[in-house]
């Protein structure tokens, strides 16, 4: 098992058994990378969109976000031109 997957366990178990929510235990950023996206899912009920994949030791993550929000912030044009600038370089 890799040291993050181990890091990622022990947080869990941490927030599991912890009397106050999780973001107010410490202030702390994580910084993931959401690989191989399989499942994508949005609610009618709720506003909610959410990413299923793996991270980069391969351990499963999810991405909830606000619908709404999402479509707000997305710039389907700038995406696409920067990927084009990043295939014209491979």
């Amino acid at each position: 098992m890799g040291k993050n997957k181990e890091l990622y366990i022990q947080e869990q178990e941490r927030i599991a058994n912890a009397a106050i929510p999780p973001m107010l235990i410490e202030d702390k950023t994580i910084y993931k990378n959401l690989h191989n996206i399989h499942t994508s899912w949005t609610s009618v009920d709720t506003d909610e969109t959410m990413l299923v994949g793996t991270d980069e030791d391969g351990v499963e993550m999810s991405l909830t976000l606000s619908t709404m929000e999402l479509i707000e912030w997305i710039d389907r044009d700038h995406l696409k031109e920067c990927l084009i600038k990043y295939i014209q370089k491979l």
